[in-house]
């Protein structure tokens, strides 16, 4: 604007019919900038903030998948361990018909 305000005054030759009009002008478009600027910086700090949210969103997916397969892990582990604890009583008891002493061997 304020381009065309120069443009308007070099129109003019300086006789500074329009200066009124122009000084008038100018002042009110710098407000008008300034109240862009406001606005401007407001939706870069909601674009931030949109921005922090969806790390954060990302970050608590991959949170709640790594725990889902832990604890698909430990359910696991905890199968194999019944398993195992089921193979030992059954070695023992082998032993034991067969007469050997599992315990005594270390």
């Amino acid at each position: 604007m304020l381009r065309m305000a120069k443009k308007i005054e070099s129109n003019t030759r300086g006789k500074g019919e329009y200066k009124e009009l122009i000084d008038f002008l100018s002042v009110k478009f710098d407000k008008i900038d300034e109240r862009f600027d406001v606005v401007e910086q407001k939706l870069d700090q909601k674009a931030d903030k949109i921005e922090i949210q969806q790390m954060f969103g990302g970050v608590n997916d991959r949170i709640t998948r790594l725990a889902d397969k832990i604890d698909g892990y430990r359910a696991g582990q905890i199968g194999m361990q019944k398993q195992i604890d089921k193979h030992e009583k059954w070695h023992f008891r082998t032993a034991a018909k067969i007469g050997l002493d599992l315990l005594a061997e270390k």
